[in-house]
């Protein structure tokens, strides 16, 4: 919600979650009068894809340990993705939620 304020060309990838949190419910509100729509999941090659595309692509998964976390994708192969806050590789099955930003937008707003 807050990249499609500033005016990024976003796309929000998730399962549905049959149990939302109270401020995951104002989000997914205020994603709707945004024009934000929520998406379908994506599997792990069209994440790939995405950012073999240069597209920014930021990843909701769970820790080897079991704790929920976000990151910016470094890099990402056929096996594993990396993150930009960790130094571990994570399987590819690691991955929950995806949002995409379209890097032309991103450059766009640089340059302002």
């Amino acid at each position: 919600v807050g990249l499609k304020k500033f005016g990024f060309d976003v796309q929000f990838y998730t399962d549905e979650d049959p149990e939302l949190q109270s401020q995951e419910k104002l989000s997914y509100a205020e994603a709707e009068q945004l024009k934000l729509p929520v998406l379908a999941a994506i599997n792990y090659q069209q994440i790939q894809q995405a950012f073999e595309q240069n597209k920014f692509i930021i990843v909701y998964y769970d820790t080897l340990e079991g704790v929920g976390n976000h990151s910016l994708v470094y890099s990402i192969d056929e096996q594993e993705i990396c993150f930009f806050d960790s130094f571990e590789a994570m399987p590819a099955s690691v991955c929950r939620q995806v949002i995409i930003i379209d890097n032309a937008n991103f450059e766009t707003h640089a340059e302002d």
